[in-house]
């Protein structure tokens, strides 16, 4: 005779997962309050997981306050994650160079499959609170750096990419199929970067590169933030974009001589079996944010 066997869980392991789980993808810290509101659990299990995260350096409370982000455990991993692309390493000393034209934040993104992996942060001196900034996973069609990839890609590829979304990521579909994401992949191909406002910061916008492997496809991009008079349109091109343009193409050529900065450990997996948690803003929303 077959027995059914029951499977032992342990609910305050599970809650402290999907605490940690939901403090990793959100943009803000969260509270108890925040966390009953988002998983109607009670109000005492999220404050034991909070409390055994907060232990365990798996979270930590934000500014002293009551409400938590990741905590330095989690960063460790994050970053032992990121470390394993070589671009990382290349590309921080471009970033430091936009921050010091641009006066606002850069950073660089690597393609994983349909994402978009961040894997290098210069945050300037502007005032940002972005909790999962580095390490942040986003699909293709939502933020500056991610976009510019996509715009790189043939139009059967962006089509593997919108069927990807509406099996997988079903209320991303309607955004990946927006008139707004043609239009602006349409001006990234023109002009040869992508432009988008910059959320956090009024009067600046992001804009983004692709850097291509050497058949011409973006397996990562750099992007920074600039003032938007930096980037009024006249007969010349102004002064900071002209120095970030060439921040970029120094980097491009630095890969070009070498390609194996763009090498992914991930490479040989095809880009519909890579599955990445995005932030929850995204899903919600399908903001073309940086």
């Amino acid at each position: 005779m077959i027995r059914a066997v029951r499977r032992h869980v342990n609910t305050s392991s599970e809650m402290a997962f999907r605490v940690l789980q939901l403090l990793s993808r959100t943009d803000r810290p969260l509270g108890v309050a925040d966390l009953h509101r988002i998983t109607g659990e009670p109000t005492s299990s999220i404050h034991r997981a909070l409390i055994t995260l907060e232990e365990s350096g798996f979270a930590s409370r934000f500014d002293q306050s009551t409400k938590f982000g990741p905590g330095p455990v989690a960063y460790h991993l994050v970053r032992a994650l990121i470390g394993r692309f070589p671009l990382r390493q290349a590309a921080l000393p471009a970033l430091r160079a936009m921050v010091e034209s641009s006066d606002g934040a850069a950073a660089a993104n690597v393609r994983l499959g349909w994402f978009s992996l961040r894997v290098g942060l210069s945050e300037g001196r502007q005032e940002y609170y972005l909790q999962r900034r580095l390490g942040e996973a986003r699909l293709l069609h939502t933020g500056a750096a991610p976009l510019a990839m996509l715009a790189t890609l043939d139009d059967d590829e962006i089509a593997q990419f919108r069927a990807f979304v509406a099996r997988e990521v079903p209320q991303q579909a309607h955004a990946a199929l927006s008139p707004s994401l043609e239009r602006a992949i349409g001006g990234a191909r023109k002009r040869g970067f992508l432009v988008r406002p910059d959320p956090m910061r009024r009067g600046r916008s992001w804009i983004a590169f692709a850097i291509r492997d050497l058949g011409g496809k973006a397996q990562a991009a750099i992007a920074c933030s600039l003032r938007e008079e930096d980037m009024a349109a006249g007969e010349q091109t102004p002064a900071a974009l002209r120095k970030v343009a060439g921040i970029v193409e120094r980097l491009q050529a630095q890969v070009d001589a070498d390609p194996s900065l763009l090498a992914s450990p991930y490479a040989d997996i095809p880009p519909d079996q890579i599955r990445l948690a995005v932030a929850t803003s995204d899903a919600e929303t399908g903001e073309l944010v940086e």
